[in-house]
């Protein structure tokens, strides 16, 4: 029997994409933190520190939707969407866990 094709399904890349847009989120919360320790005027701090915070809280959401599409979809990388999801979520456990201690 030959192998048609349609018969086999397409290989599908959320799990990479996920990854990718984790790093770029974990990166801009890194960048929050290196902002707080420069030496910069309150209204340049404001500005920088909110481009940031946006990037981290605007892609954190998106990779986690990918990665749990990866992890549903039959012929994608589960264990990247699983890294994805640990690179996004831990500084958020960690982010919380600091709140909630901070009463």
């Amino acid at each position: 029997m030959s192998i048609d094709k349609k018969d086999t399904p397409r290989k599908s890349y959320f799990g990479i994409t996920s990854a990718i847009v984790a790093l770029v989120a974990v990166l801009g919360l890194a960048a929050s933190f290196a902002i707080t320790m420069m030496n910069i005027t309150p209204a340049t701090f404001f500005k920088w520190n909110n481009i940031t915070n946006l990037v981290y809280c605007g892609l954190s959401p998106i990779a986690v939707v990918l990665s749990l599409v990866g992890i549903l979809k039959k012929n994608d990388s589960r264990i990247l969407s699983g890294i994805s999801i640990a690179i996004v979520g831990i500084p958020l456990i960690i982010l919380l866990w600091n709140f909630a201690n901070a009463f």
